[in-house]
């Protein structure tokens, strides 16, 4: 949370970049739901703007370091601008945008204009993602797969910089090779 130098969650952008650093309000895993017999923990990032696979990054590095994969220290490291750190991506299934804040706009017109905002229809879009968005995830899961064969793939031969944190980290850590 704050604003940080993501190079190392996206491609293609040195961390001398100043389009780099981004901004994050928050970073937040929710309860888990069960769709279609297939558990998922929904996962929320807020911020100001992304780059191309930041968020797939964010999350491929949290679950690395919820599976043992990594270190937490590893977050740090890979915020830093002297640092490069190839960082999991994970697979696009199941991300999606879920709301667009207008808090500046509404800050600027809130006393001539009515707060732009999807407050008053959360019921309605939690039914929609639900019927539609989640069930097509799970299928596309159950079919395919991916989740589970990136899960699978995501060790330290893939991705040897998951190793990186001191040295007591390095003991600990239960990924396997």
């Amino acid at each position: 949370v704050g604003s940080h130098n993501f190079h190392n969650f996206t491609t293609r952008t040195k961390a001398e970049d100043p389009s780099a650093r981004r901004y994050i309000l928050s970073f937040t895993a929710n309860d888990v739901v069960i769709v279609e017999g297939i558990e998922f923990v929904k996962c929320e990032v807020v911020g100001q703007s992304f780059m191309l696979h930041q968020i797939r990054k964010m999350m491929g590095l949290a679950v690395a370091i919820m599976r043992n994969c990594a270190p937490e220290t590893l977050i740090t490291n890979a915020l830093q601008k002297d640092i490069n750190i190839n960082v999991p991506t994970a697979p696009e299934v199941g991300l999606y945008l879920d709301e667009c804040f207008f808090t500046s706009y509404n800050n600027k017109w809130k006393d001539s204009h009515e707060e732009l905002s999807m407050k008053a229809y959360e019921k309605e879009a939690e039914d929609f993602k639900m019927k539609y968005i989640y069930s097509h995830i799970a299928m596309t899961e159950h079919k395919e797969g991916v989740v589970a064969l990136w899960l699978h793939s995501l060790n330290y031969r893939n991705y040897p910089d998951l190793r990186a944190g001191d040295k007591q980290e390095l003991t600990e850590n239960k990924c396997s090779e």
